[in-house]
């Protein structure tokens, strides 16, 4: 997973990808880092998802190194996460999902379910506790 924020730096993220399928980039021309990460991702055997978080702008994928479509043998899929549908569209997004946003009590409760025991701060338990009853 790559975090991309508002300012997409390629090198960054190819970076970022690379490592993450356990490749070193060499050379400092974008093309370059390009081709290898490309011939990285059609050369494995297995599945890759690439996720993209926090995507602002409309990014280019196959300046980035990420090759579009999949066959038997070499098989990947990339997903990004976005405030704005037009960048959805504007990447060519097969399925768009929407998600929402959980109410105060839900977030409580939620968060009381999934760390509660592990927070050192008794006020913060006492919070969740009282908004769980209600």
């Amino acid at each position: 997973m790559v975090i991309v924020n508002q300012q997409p730096d390629s090198k960054r993220i190819e970076g970022e990808i690379a490592r993450e399928i356990g490749l070193t980039l060499a050379g400092n021309k974008l093309w370059s880092r390009e081709d290898q990460l490309r011939t990285r991702l059609t050369d494995q055997n297995n599945r890759i998802l690439i996720i993209l978080d926090d995507v602002q702008k409309t990014l280019d994928l196959k300046r980035l190194g990420i090759p579009s479509g999949s066959n038997r043998k070499h098989q990947w899929k990339v997903a990004f996460t976005t405030h704005f549908r037009s960048v959805c569209a504007a990447m060519g997004a097969q399925k768009t999902l929407e998600v929402g946003v959980l109410s105060e009590e839900k977030a409580w409760i939620l968060f009381w379910q999934k760390v509660g025991s592990f927070v050192d701060d008794p006020s913060l338990l006492d919070i969740a506790k009282e908004v769980a009853k209600e």
